[in-house]
């Protein structure tokens, strides 16, 4: 009796465990892109995505850049799918594009694209990853997402 109770607290422990790795984002991987990719240029940058779930209007986008791109500038977000509008900030190499809360519910399988910058592209050409999430009180976290950025010569 004691071997099946503990095999069903497990099991419970197990979905619990898993539960708050549920994904916000779909099947098709999201998409970052600059829309200047040279050396040094000042651009905003383009995210693609195709949502799993629902994004609350209190919803926050979340993106790690490193350390060579200048995010000193970045001021703007927006969306033209998204009503309700955006606050940017940074803290470091993070930038948080957080939902104003005034706007709806954007429902599952709704395809969005969002602007932000301005972001200075590092110096020297590469491929640069850059994590991204979206953030979702009281839901938490979405797994994060790796996005290879390439940065080229002018």
């Amino acid at each position: 009796m004691k071997t099946k109770k503990l095999r069903w607290n497990m099991f419970w422990i197990v979905c619990l465990l898993l539960l708050p790795q549920a994904p916000v984002f779909a099947v098709e991987k999201p998409n970052l892109a600059p829309q200047l990719s040279e050396i040094t240029k000042t651009t905003l940058y383009e995210f693609s995505v195709t949502l799993q779930k629902p994004l609350l209007p209190t919803a926050a986008l979340v993106f790690v850049f490193p350390e060579e791109f200048n995010l000193t500038y970045l001021r703007m977000a927006g969306s033209s799918q998204v009503n309700g509008g955006f606050d940017v900030m940074v803290s470091g190499r993070t930038v948080q594009i957080k939902r104003s809360g005034l706007g709806a519910e954007i429902p599952a399988n709704t395809a969005l694209t969002f602007l932000f910058g301005n972001i200075k592209n590092p110096s020297k050409p590469g491929v640069f990853r850059i994590e991204s999430w979206i953030e979702e009180n009281p839901h938490g976290r979405s797994v994060p997402v790796f996005h290879d950025v390439s940065i080229t010569e002018n």
